[in-house]
């Protein structure tokens, strides 16, 4: 069993989700996955909710972990059918700019399978800022050191604003006007 999950805490998010969530709850249904939305916010900040997807994987075999301010199109393709069963699947941002890693992956869209969950164990400090990119540094400090195999994710499935091609999951990423860019584009892809 596979589950689609999403984090939206606050109210700028809650915004964006009543944009997005249609396309995100859509795309699950049409890849027969479970959704969840975490509302509730536990930790110094919502970022390190993601760390939640640790106990999830006690119950799914595999989880596409997507930020809120994501819209994805209805023609794209099965992520779990791409990204093989045993393999991290992320997008690789360090191609495109100067990351701590080379191999720095976006923490936006993600597929995680049970293999994986130990990436996701929570900290003992929550460390990071907008500088740090928050989790997304941990993450990858984690990936680096645990070996897993990763599937670097086509551009495709992780969209950002700095990606002028076309892509099937468009991420605004901390975009700070995702509100309305996602508004015009919903009413697009309608």
């Amino acid at each position: 069993m596979n589950l689609v999950l999403t984090i939206c805490i606050g109210e700028r998010f809650q915004s964006i989700a009543a944009i997005t969530h249609q396309s995100i709850s859509s795309y699950a249904r049409k890849i027969e996955a479970d959704f969840m939305v975490v509302i509730e916010q536990k930790h110094s900040t919502p970022h390190w909710e993601k760390f939640r997807i640790f106990e999830l994987l006690n119950k799914y075999e595999r989880i596409l972990y997507i930020d809120t301010d994501v819209l994805i199109k209805h023609d794209c393709p099965d992520l779990f059918k791409i990204v093989p069963k045993d393999m991290l699947g992320a997008f690789n941002e360090g191609q495109y700019f100067d990351r701590k890693y080379p191999d720095y992956y976006n923490a936006g869209v993600m597929v995680i399978p049970r293999c994986s969950q130990d990436i996701f164990i929570e900290p003992e400090i929550e460390q990071g800022n907008i500088n740090t990119f928050f989790e997304q540094d941990f993450l990858n400090d984690r990936i680096q050191l645990s070996g897993h195999a990763v599937y670097n994710l086509s551009h495709k499935f992780n969209r950002m604003d700095f990606i002028l091609a076309p892509g099937y999951i468009i991420h605004k990423a901390g975009n700070l006007n995702a509100l309305a860019e996602l508004k015009e584009l919903a009413g697009v892809l309608a």
